[in-house]
């Protein structure tokens, strides 16, 4: 049984002041299911500023202060998908994971917005503690914005100050199997100037 989903990430860097722009432009791209990263939106502000008709949403916060971060998931009502439970970072706004069910399957969808301090304690930390929430599921779909690069050269248009080991390819693989689908999918990278 082959199940395809069109499946979008963005990083809004913000929803408030674009909330007439971005909500009829998701619309008009159509995807079934979105990891929008950087909201910038308390518990609150999501129902006035992220909701769309025929989508269900989640969404976690930045508690402490609401013009940052933040991170939601939305699946278009039509593909079926089953809700059992979500676990978000309560505090920090940094991740989402949604668990439910797709024709009776077990699916897993993980939005993340990783930290960007350079500090790689602080990337092995939040990613080690994201594996060990996904250990046992199947199925899983993660997107968003790691803040990393699998490979600096390919996805870095400025590559004069690239790290010797690239942090997150590292962590990702240490962790999980993985498959890069833009890079599967794709003949040959583009490379940015």
């Amino acid at each position: 049984m082959l199940c395809l989903f069109l499946i979008m990430t963005w990083n809004v860097n913000g929803v408030k002041s674009k909330t007439d722009e971005l909500i009829p432009r998701l619309k008009e791209l159509n995807k079934d299911i979105y990891l929008i990263q950087e909201t910038h939106l308390s518990k609150t502000e999501v129902l006035k500023h992220l909701l769309m008709k025929n989508y269900k949403t989640y969404h976690a916060s930045y508690t402490t202060c609401s013009s940052e971060r933040g991170v939601a998931i939305l699946i278009k009502e039509e593909i079926k998908f089953t809700f059992i439970s979500k676990e978000r970072d309560s505090e920090e706004g940094r991740y989402l994971i949604v668990r439910g069910l797709y024709r009776g399957r077990p699916l897993t969808l993980v939005n993340i917005y990783g930290p960007a301090s350079g500090d790689d304690s602080e990337s092995k930390m939040f990613f080690k503690n994201i594996f060990e929430k996904l250990k046992g599921s199947t199925n899983i779909i993660m997107g968003g914005d790691f803040n990393l690069v699998m490979d600096p050269e390919m996805d870095r248009a400025n590559t004069s100050n690239i790290q010797t080991k690239p942090r997150s390819h590292t962590l990702v693989e240490m962790n999980m199997e993985t498959y890069d689908s833009f890079r599967e999918a794709s003949e040959q990278a583009v490379t940015i100037v």
